[in-house]
């Protein structure tokens, strides 16, 4: 029988073990070339490398995956029906649970796609938290407690209502929330160190304020001497700054300038004539009147 790469997914394979007169048959979903062996539990395990003496394997068939899995149905229940004798010279132990069960689970309406549901099938979570407050209901109206009802019916503690809850419980169920809490995932490119994601990483890596003045006083002594020594490197220098100079004397007036309005900029005056005063309408008091004339005669004292 030839392999077909582009319909055929799986095969059927069958070892025999000379040694101790004995067969595994089996299905994978693979190529023969591939690393698999087999998936006995009682048999002991080896790698294709290292296949021990007097064992050999056969290919039997090919085809899909699910074409696959009705074959070894066939052939593990044509050899169990067979008698003890025929099945006691098999390794295999269960017939049907792994190949019957995946049969039926493409049957079941909570096989999506390859994969078992399970709790997260729609309507699950509603049937069976229904069911547990029912339970609850029924444990408190009978007036049993949190942990009464705990010992009797685990599951029925799940619709207990939060604020009845003992103090030791709702720390307990604090304390999950928070492991179960997942972190969020920060990416920042800002490179500040006032940024709580991009401070810690460049502390780490070029370090703390302080570290890098001393850096940078090490560095520009260093230069320094080294430009020092060389009069054409600091006559370049020189020549450079001049240049610039010469360029940019405009540009350098012009922004002087803008930043001078900026700064000194005159605000007009508030009108405080007339109903614009805060004090129209208003007289001093007596205290007030006598508080102001001591603090002008003081003041012509000191002078």
């Amino acid at each position: 029988m030839q392999l077909d790469l582009f319909k055929d997914t799986a095969f059927i394979y069958l070892w025999y073990d000379s040694p101790n007169k004995k067969y595994y048959l089996g299905k994978h979903k693979g190529t023969p070339e591939d690393s698999y062996t087999h998936s006995s539990t009682v048999w002991g395990s080896f790698t294709k490398n290292n296949i021990p003496k007097g064992v050999r394997r056969r290919i039997l068939a090919y085809g899909t995956d699910e074409s696959m899995v009705e074959l070894e149905v066939k052939l593990l229940t044509n050899r169990k029906k067979k008698g003890k004798l025929c099945w006691d010279r098999y390794y295999n132990v269960k017939w049907t649970a792994r190949a019957v069960g995946a049969l039926k689970l493409k049957k079941n309406p909570r096989w999506k796609g390859g994969i078992s549901l399970g709790k997260k099938r729609p309507g699950y979570q509603k049937k069976h938290y229904a069911n547990r407050k029912k339970l609850c209901k029924d444990f408190m109206e009978q007036g049993l407690t949190f942990y009464q009802i705990k010992k009797k019916c685990p599951q029925a503690t799940v619709a207990y209502p939060r604020a009845l809850l003992p103090q030791e419980e709702r720390d307990r169920l604090a304390a999950i929330q928070r492991k179960n809490r997942k972190k969020p995932k920060h990416k920042c490119y800002c490179r500040q160190y006032s940024c709580h994601y991009c401070g810690p990483l460049l502390i780490a890596i070029y370090g703390t304020a302080e570290e890098r003045k001393e850096k940078r006083k090490k560095y520009d002594a260093e230069k320094y001497w080294k430009d020092k020594s060389d009069p054409l490197k600091l006559a370049h220098k020189q020549k450079v700054a001049k240049e610039w100079e010469e360029k940019n004397k405009e540009r350098r007036k012009n922004k002087k300038k803008e930043w001078h309005k900026k700064t000194y900029v005159k605000k007009p005056r508030r009108d405080m004539s007339g109903k614009n005063n805060p004090f129209y309408g208003k007289k001093h008091t007596p205290e007030s009147i006598k508080q102001m004339s001591e603090s002008k005669k003081n003041l012509t004292l000191k002078k």
